[in-house]
């Protein structure tokens, strides 16, 4: 009989599509996310049993890369999950967002989980909505 030690030399965090998480307002974003992540999973898997690297290397490359993609989201829906009104900036922001097509569109897709909040809050893309909504005020 093969036996199996559980106990990893790394934390393990629980999948943010637990329950409980605020992650769950997004659920088909969260299939979405195990579907990759088990990709990832399968493929550090494949790199230990074919002797490419440790297990302990796959794992950790494993983790650092879903926690990449999953971070961004994570953080915005535990913000929207408070039930508290956005910081004034965001509140600005949201503001500009109204009545611009593009940018709504935008917003809609980081709800969807389509698009990273990382991205849709970026300095570009945040300056590119303020200069269409004083454009548009001014014009």
């Amino acid at each position: 009989m093969i036996k199996v030690n559980l106990t990893m030399p790394w934390p393990i965090q629980p999948c943010p599509c637990t329950p409980g998480s605020p992650s769950k307002l997004t659920v088909p974003r969260c299939l979405t996310d195990a579907f990759r992540d088990a990709e990832l999973c399968a493929t550090a898997l494949h790199e230990t049993f074919s002797k490419a690297c440790s297990f302990e290397v796959a794992m950790a490359r494993y983790q650092s890369t879903r926690d990449q993609h999953v971070l961004p989201m994570y953080e915005f829906t535990t913000q929207l999950a408070t039930l508290e009104p956005p910081p004034p900036e965001q509140a600005q922001l949201l503001q500009a967002v109204h009545g611009n097509a593009d940018a709504m569109d935008a917003f809609t897709r980081v709800l969807a989980g389509v698009m990273s909040p990382a991205e849709f809050f970026s300095g570009d893309n945040v300056e590119r909505i303020f200069a269409t909504a004083a454009a548009k005020q001014a014009g």
